[in-house]
């Protein structure tokens, strides 16, 4: 067994995780008994929560957590995201496809 933090990224709050089997628990699984047993506050509507790997990657499939490279006395940092929202800059988002801002919302009349 296990001892890892979880840092929540939008305060900093440090949450103490003993005696997890990293071999068996995935980020998922630790995600729901973590707002379960009331470690942390549901997401709110419209957010849903991620873990970023071991070199700071966002989670988006279920591995465990020693797949994803944790170990004993690791700290592994929470994210709040917004669903459609994404982390990476690329503009793109797994649900709406491509972001595209064409300006059609913008008066361009005259200067």
């Amino acid at each position: 067994m296990a001892k890892i933090n979880i840092r929540i990224a939008q305060d900093g709050t440090i949450v103490p995780v003993e005696e997890i089997n990293l071999d068996q628990v995935t980020n998922t699984q630790l995600i729901q008994e973590m707002v379960s047993s009331g470690q942390i506050q549901a997401p709110a509507q419209g957010h849903e929560y991620r873990l970023a790997g071991k070199n700071n990657e966002i989670l988006t499939e279920t591995v465990t957590l020693k797949e994803a490279g944790f170990k004993d006395g690791d700290t592994v940092t929470l994210l709040d995201k917004g669903i459609g929202a994404n982390f990476d800059g690329s503009g793109t988002d797994a649900d709406d496809g491509p972001y595209v801002d064409d300006d059609s919302d913008i008066d361009d009349g005259p200067l």
